[in-house]
């Protein structure tokens, strides 16, 4: 039989800490213990054997935290963590239990993390010796820890100014941000537990002191969702209807976040009438700012600017400037989304001003990146160009990576358009790397298309290839097919520039076929016409021909004459010697 390395490494240990041992002894005691462990398989009993010696070796107090410490949900725990659990002192016990190979030091300085098997061995031993009383006391301490250190941390995070209570055990905001950031995958393991053991007061502390960092600090749609579920049984099994209202609430914001468009919305109507048989007005409007933002992204752009206005009045009347101030940014996009750009312009500037009061810097920061690509639009790059790049610099103040990726994408879009292509790749490199680093497919996928533009603009034309290739397979598996299209069609366009026609003709084929399968004949003729020009530069002169044809009758079909006249003036050149020409995505 093979011993496991890890059962090897406990016994070293033992042999090491008992150096007047003999080997043969301790053969003699692993046999012993092996021979009570008989219905498990050889090479477990060898695992569970050295535990049991090893544990043999242990004074109380280290026996005790090693039985205490599967409690703990999450892959590891922090040493601060230990000690709420023991009620004391833990880091000499848990470096002498690391010495001892029941503990191993986690990938982070002050973590700790237990194998599988000797948690569960461990976890055995805390049900036989323990006894219930014991490890729902420690289950209480621990989840009071994390309750209380995530209020604590929720209030900087929350707080416009840069200042919070005195009694605040954290110095800085980035100090919470940072301590959040290292606990989170616990945190939300704390709230699943809380809720599994039908303790519904922590479930929805706990839940409440988290949703502000998983929506709008480290953008985790499905924590967030988790987590508000977990929060909402816990206020109905509570009795607490108002608890349950700003759940669902909490909840809507995380399906935004998730493009769950259609049940952010349910989500805020069930929300919506609750708070209304309450008679709770302001807590109803808030609800109506989330549906505002819902009603939009789900183009349903009427309502959504109805619903935004409806609360302006609200909030004017309870005087209540911060609500005011998310209500004009979220009409502002509503506005803008419809082609309002100057009524979008003044919603944005009341809002600014509403910040700028109230020393809201994130605020300020997103409603100078809502302002910077509305100017955009009504032809003032430099105004633009002015907001965004203020509201780069305000996100950094912040420390608010994500809304400050967000901001650099948006701001490379518009250095391209401008002609200051190098500093475009530079915006667009900064923020694809915070988007892969947070799992945001999609946003990444966005980010690697400008960063493409960008690319080809500062003459990296073979770069940019693969940077739209990359995007077109983030969009692939986030299931955008339109958007995998579109990254499809600009890598074939500039493989055409580089003269690798064979591999244009292939990509811009991918891009018609995910054209039809989605049914944008807008997006399909325009394929077409691209398709048409590659085949064409080949030397495919029928095949050419015919797909410029298909792609004037479909610009004719839609109405389209501009770019049925330019398709037609692009069939009658390939009757005429060869030249060259670009195309354009639809």
């Amino acid at each position: 039989m093979r011993t496991p390395p890890l059962a090897l490494h406990i016994a070293a240990a033992l042999l090491a800490d008992t150096a007047t041992q003999p080997v043969a002894a301790l053969v003699r005691d692993l046999d012993e213990a092996c021979s009570r462990l008989d219905r498990l398989s050889r090479e477990e009993r060898a695992v569970r054997a050295a535990f049991e010696l090893s544990y043999r070796h242990l004074d109380e107090d280290h026996a005790r935290l090693f039985r205490l410490l599967p409690l703990a949900p999450g892959p590891d725990l922090s040493t601060e963590t230990a000690d709420r659990l023991v009620d004391r002192r833990a880091q000499e016990l848990l470096r002498d239990l690391a010495r001892a190979h029941l503990v191993e030091p986690g990938t982070v300085w002050g973590r700790w993390r237990l194998h599988d098997l000797v948690r569960l061995y461990a976890d055995e031993r805390g049900v036989r010796e323990d006894g219930a009383a014991a490890r729902e006391e420690a289950m209480d301490r621990l989840l009071q820890h994390y309750i209380e250190t995530s209020e604590d941390a929720d209030r900087h995070l929350r707080a416009l100014s840069r200042t919070v209570g005195p009694h605040n055990r954290f110095g800085a905001q980035q100090d919470a941000l940072a301590w959040l950031n290292g606990e989170r995958t616990s945190l939300v393991a704390a709230v699943e537990l809380a809720a599994r053991s039908s303790r519904h007061a922590p479930t929805l502390s706990l839940s409440f002191a988290l949703t502000e960092y998983l929506i709008n600090w480290a953008r985790r749609s499905d924590d967030a969702l988790s987590t508000g579920n977990h929060g909402r049984a816990a206020a109905q099994a509570l009795g607490e209807r108002g608890k349950e209202g700003r759940m669902l609430n909490n909840m809507a914001c995380a399906a935004l976040m998730a493009k769950q468009h259609d049940e952010a919305i349910r989500l805020c109507t069930q929300a919506a009438g609750l708070f209304a048989d309450l008679g709770d007005e302001r807590n109803e409007a808030a609800v109506r700012n989330v549906l505002a933002v819902a009603f939009s992204e789900a183009g349903r752009l009427d309502e959504a600017i109805e619903v935004g206005q409806r609360s302006l009045v609200i909030w004017d009347r309870l005087d209540a400037p911060y609500e005011k101030s998310a209500a004009l940014n979220n009409l502002g996009n509503a506005l803008k989304s419809t082609g309002r750009y100057g009524e979008a312009v003044v919603a944005f500037q009341q809002d600014l001003e509403i910040c700028i009061s109230l020393g809201d810097l994130r605020g300020a920061a997103q409603t100078l990146t809502n302002l910077g690509t509305t100017l955009e639009k009504v032809g003032e790059p430099e105004k633009a160009l002015l907001a965004l790049t203020k509201a780069a610099g305000l996100l950094e103040l912040s420390n608010a990576p994500y809304g400050r990726a967000e901001t650099l994408h948006n701001l490379s879009n518009l250095l391209c358009a401008t002609g200051r292509a190098d500093e475009a790749v530079k915006a667009s490199t900064a923020a694809a790397s915070v988007f892969e680093e947070a799992g945001d497919q999609r946003a990444l996928a966005k980010a690697l298309d400008g960063l493409g533009r960008a690319l080809a603009g500062a003459g990296n034309a073979e770069e940019a290839v693969e940077a739209h290739f990359r995007a077109a397979a983030q969009w692939g598996e986030a299931g955008e097919l339109s958007d995998e299209a579109a990254a499809y069609g600009n890598a074939g366009m500039l493989l055409q520039r580089l003269g690798r026609i064979s591999e244009a003709i292939e990509v811009l084929r991918r891009d018609l076929a995910l054209c039809r399968r989605f049914g944008d004949r807008t997006a399909e003729a325009a394929a077409l016409n691209n398709l048409s020009l590659a085949l064409f530069e080949a030397g495919h002169l029928e095949e050419a021909r015919a797909a410029c044809t298909e792609a004037a009758d479909l610009y004719g079909d839609l109405g389209d004459a501009r770019r049925r006249a330019e398709t037609l003036h692009n069939l009658r050149a390939m009757r005429r010697p060869k030249r060259r020409w670009s195309g354009r995505r639809g």
